[in-house]
């Protein structure tokens, strides 16, 4: 894997658990990974 400076997928992620955490939700069992698998089919592949 890239990275995570270099990743613009795992940067969105982050930007995406940002947007959640302002909107008052908790990310307890939220990685940047669990959350952009609502997005991307093969998520599991960005980590090879």
């Amino acid at each position: 894997m890239q990275n995570n400076v270099n990743n613009p997928i795992l940067i969105f992620g982050k930007m995406l658990l940002a947007m959640r955490k302002d909107l008052g939700h908790q990310n307890n069992k939220l990685n940047e990974i669990t959350i952009l698998g609502t997005f991307v089919n093969d998520i599991e592949n960005l980590s090879k």
